[in-house]
């Protein structure tokens, strides 16, 4: 039975996707690619000599080909419905204490910047009056953070950040290492959480804070962002299509689901180019010349299925390492992604157990089989388990 798509209703805006730099540009002329600072707040501005929020400058797209598509919100399938739970509960005001701050985290591609630009955009028009809530990245928050130290305005900082009614960071990851900041940034955490202000992050992996930073965030709500799965992937391909005004048959619509196993950008950039390519050459992109490209693309770019293959795009999904898949962290979301690449490795290889058990870190062969076994149930009953299955199988098994 094909998965059902559900999409979070948020902004309903136009995007502009820029091929050439495989990232998207709004209607608004703002980068979508990475956060921008977005605020309630009507501060008074320093001084230009003095200025603590410096806004960053929208880039010159003139020469970018771009394509404007409807964005009806965030599309979630089965590999993602728990977002969708959070998503309403943190927009309907029914997230408790206990479960903040919120977590969303994942490879890039899959769609964090947009998911807290999209909840900003629903509180900014479900509210009554104007939120004061406030969306930036890390790496500014971190900036402001010293510009203020310099300035001597960390009284005016921390009015900006922890008065407010929500506060959205991204790329968390980005402030790793920072100590002076990673303080402050917890304290505005504390403060905020404490308050029941909701305070939601987003990073590409598990950020590696100190201990009692980590503890406070993986204490509240967790969630992966996953690749966008085979429904998800033929919806947005076949929105894609209708906007490019290209008419091919229903066998290469889902040829191209298959074999383009990828984040929601890439999938835009391969159609894209290969369009673009088409009219540079004078010609039409029918069902022929999509299967071709397909086949060429395949051609090219397809290595081989390995072990190495396998455990590398099994990290990549649920940004990690190769090396935490074989190391010795019993952590539950490593543990998981190690199961699924061992049950992987036995059906998609022909290595024996021993062989597999040696890679995986000299494990014994009956924690490999143990492994593979839970990942057979698991796959039975747990429509996640299988969905995340077939993606994996797409990206490395090919």
């Amino acid at each position: 039975m094909e998965n059902s798509i559900h999409v979070i209703p948020f902004s309903g805006k136009l995007l502009e996707f820029d091929i050439s730099g495989g990232g998207f540009v709004a209607a608004d002329g703002r980068v979508r690619g990475r956060a921008r600072v977005a605020s309630g707040l009507r501060a008074k501005r320093p001084p230009k000599e003095q200025q603590l929020y410096s806004q960053p400058k929208t880039p010159n797209i003139s020469n970018n080909l771009l394509l404007r598509v409807s964005d009806n919100g965030f599309m979630v399938g089965e590999e993602n419905y728990a977002i969708e739970r959070v998503v309403s509960d943190l927009l309907g005001g029914l997230m408790p204490r206990e479960r903040l701050p919120v977590l969303f985290y994942g490879q890039s591609g899959t769609g964090k910047t947009h998911l807290l630009q999209g909840i900003l955009e629903s509180r900014r028009k479900l509210s009554t009056k104007r939120p004061k809530d406030v969306l930036i990245n890390a790496a500014d928050f971190a900036r402001f953070f010293t510009e203020a130290i310099d300035l001597k305005a960390t009284d005016d900082f921390r009015r900006r950040f922890r008065e407010v009614t929500m506060l959205l960071v991204d790329d968390v990851e980005r402030i790793e290492g920072r100590n002076v900041v990673l303080e402050e940034f917890q304290n505005t955490l504390d403060t905020l959480v404490s308050c029941n202000v909701p305070v939601i992050l987003t990073s590409r992996a598990l950020p590696k804070f100190p201990q009692p930073l980590s503890d406070r965030i993986i204490s509240g709500t967790t969630i992966p962002i996953m690749l966008p799965g085979i429904a998800v992937r033929e919806h947005f391909i076949r929105s894609l299509l209708s906007a490019f005004r290209v008419s091919i048959s229903e066998s290469a619509v889902l040829l191209a689901t298959r074999e383009l196993a990828m984040p929601i950008p890439a999938i835009y950039g391969a159609i894209a180019g290969m369009i673009c390519k088409a009219m540079s050459e004078n010609v039409k992109v029918d069902t022929c010349y999509f299967k071709q490209f397909l086949k060429n693309r395949n051609e090219t770019a397809r290595p081989s299925t390995s072990i190495e293959r396998i455990v590398k795009s099994v990290a990549g999904y649920f940004s990690f390492k190769a090396a935490d898949l074989k190391g010795e962290s019993r952590k539950k979301t490593v543990a998981m992604a190690r199961a699924l690449a061992v049950y992987l490795t036995r059906r998609e290889t022909n290595l024996t157990l021993k062989q597999i058990a040696k890679f995986f870190g000299n494990r014994d062969q009956s924690t490999i089989r143990h492994l593979i076994e839970k990942i057979e149930l698991a796959q039975k009953n747990d429509t996640t388990i299988k969905s995340q299955l077939i993606t994996l199988m797409e990206m490395s098994c090919k």
